[in-house]
């Protein structure tokens, strides 16, 4: 009888240890084996757990909800919206009834997002997930679990996306798994973000013709500077702003594509499957030249380098006082009532005919990545896929409130409704308030494009129509995918002292010219950076992946 009592004894206290026992931080009492599945590997260990998934008492393997109880996780993102915290947006709190997943939201502010979540990585201080992207798969995917065999278990809406080979190779750490799945936006207008818009009604008021070369453009921002084409009678015209080099949106890089070189975030672009330094080209040199020019003539903001983002955004809106500029659409930079005065600017030819522009890869590698710290995977990648089962769900996570921001239409089709937006609130800001926009968890991919009816109450999409005049001429950076963890380290120690040196380099001799003797001094200092290993190590990455 006694050895019978102690087996009860020890019976009932596995099991309340079980109840006790949680799974995601802050999670309600489960059963003792969530979280562990038959040869799951974390942190590239495997685990060789007895109890799978589907005898766990609190996690149904198909259908909804997720969990028959609610639990608790912990998910990192990247803020959209200073007013409106995620918790109160509508598919928040529609998902979490749908699933019984409460998510407890850490938003931090985009300017800070690389400082916390490095900080987060070195402390393992990790949540359950990042949801956000911007995360270097390379350099931190011992912290991020290995997804492959859950995906082939729980997520049939994810092995969908992997059939495209882009995600399929893009999506592999350095140890061939998957550790991240892709979020945000793969847009058609995406693949340009900075677009240079000029002024027509300034063209039309001075009988000018739209320049089509670096010469005529000259000649263009010139007579903006001089023929007071707003009418005022003041010389307060500003020929053409922009803001920093390779901001999104508003910098200038692409100035350097007449030229027959790119500069781009990192400082190279692929000239077929070659990868070209550009701060190293004579077309570079010629680039600076040009713009030195423009910039001593007073046909450049003499605030170009400086300004800040807020600034930039401000410093004209209701002004009629910019002749071009590069940004996103052109009320972003001079407003609703002034935005339609503006047209695209094809790319330029420079002096040997070349014309190029920078094309971004939209390929999503990162966005969703589920940590070390998380004891329940399985909940949290049905999750993943739950969020991404429709279209209808993505428009949901990222553009809006159904029949507020977009509404069904006929058969499959959808249709945007910005007639619905308040006047005194820009459609960047009405889109954000209610979703995760161009970070949401969910994946917006560029066929999702084909199902959206065109609005008659909707303006004209002047960016894609920009983008597309654009394509023929532009060139890729370098493709998607994952470097060894040691190259990854390696170049981004490198890339720290370049990236500052460049930006000085770029904006003092715009501002204070340059010529032969200052290049030659430039081209050294490109050595003692070690750029011929920054380069070598970009090279060994492509020729990797094509192999």
């Amino acid at each position: 009888m006694n050895a019978k009592k102690g087996l009860a004894k020890l019976t009932v206290l596995f099991l309340v240890l079980g109840l006790l026992s949680g799974c995601g931080k802050g999670a309600k009492p489960s059963n003792p084996d969530e979280g562990s599945q038959n040869g799951t590997t974390t942190n590239g260990t495997t685990t060789n757990n007895s109890t799978t998934a589907e005898e766990k008492g609190n996690f149904n393997a198909t259908g909804l909800p997720i969990l028959n109880e609610p639990e608790e996780f912990t998910f990192m993102v990247m803020q959209q919206s200073t007013t409106h915290p995620a918790e109160n947006k509508p598919i928040v709190k529609e998902t979490e009834e749908a699933t019984n997943i409460k998510i407890n939201w850490i938003e931090v502010p985009q300017s800070s997002w690389k400082e916390k979540t490095n900080i987060a990585f070195a402390s393992g201080d990790l949540p359950d997930v990042f949801a956000s992207g911007g995360i270097d798969t390379a350099l931190h995917y011992e912290q991020f679990l290995i997804l492959d065999d859950l995906i082939e278990q729980y997520a049939p809406n994810v092995q969908k996306i992997l059939e495209d080979p882009r995600y399929a190779q893009g999506l592999k750490a350095p140890d061939g798994k998957i550790h991240q799945l892709p979020g945000g936006d793969e847009a058609f207008n995406n693949q340009m973000d900075k677009t240079l818009w000029i002024n027509q009604a300034w063209l039309d008021t001075l009988g000018l013709k739209m320049p089509t070369t670096t010469d005529e453009f000259y000649d263009v921002l010139k007579a903006f500077k001089e023929k007071d084409p707003n009418g005022n009678g003041k010389a307060d015209e500003i020929p053409l702003t922009f803001q920093g080099i390779t901001t999104w949106a508003t910098g200038m890089s692409n100035l350097f594509g007449p030229f027959g070189v790119l500069e781009t975030g990192s400082h190279v672009f692929m000239d077929g499957d070659k990868v070209v330094f550009a701060a190293r080209e004579q077309g570079y040199y010629d680039a600076l030249q040009w713009m030195h020019k423009l910039f001593k003539e007073g046909l450049i903001d003499q605030e170009a380098f400086s300004h800040s983002a807020e600034q930039y955004g401000s410093k004209a809106k209701g002004k009629d006082i910019i002749g071009a500029t590069v940004n996103w659409r052109p009320d972003v930079t001079v407003g609703p009532e002034l935005g339609d005065n503006y047209t695209h600017v094809v790319p330029l030819k420079g002096p040997e005919g070349k014309q190029m522009v920078s094309l971004n890869n939209i390929v999503r590698t990162s966005g969703f990545g589920i940590t070390t710290a998380c004891k329940n995977p399985e909940a949290l990648i049905r999750w993943y896929d739950y969020i991404n089962s429709s279209m209808e769900m993505t428009l949901k996570w990222s553009r809006g409130v159904e029949n507020e921001h977009w509404k069904k239409v006929e058969g499959d089709k959808f249709m945007f409704t910005p007639e619905n937006r308040p006047a005194d609130v820009n459609a960047g800001e009405w889109k954000n308030n209610f979703t995760f926009g161009g970070q949401s968890p969910s994946l917006w991919t560029i066929t999702m494009e084909d199902r959206i009816v065109p609005n008659p109450n909707s303006p004209k999409d002047i960016k894609k129509a920009a983008i597309t005049e654009s394509l023929p001429y532009a060139i890729p950076g370098l493709p998607a995918g994952s470097d060894t963890p040691e190259n990854t380290e390696r170049k981004s120690m490198l890339s720290a002292d370049i990236d500052t040196y460049i930006t000085k380099f770029i904006a003092t001799s715009v501002i204070n010219g340059i010529d032969e003797q200052k290049w030659e001094a430039h081209l050294k200092a490109l050595k003692d950076l070690r750029v011929d290993e920054y380069v070598e190590i970009s090279q060994e990455y492509v020729d990797r992946l094509a192999k």
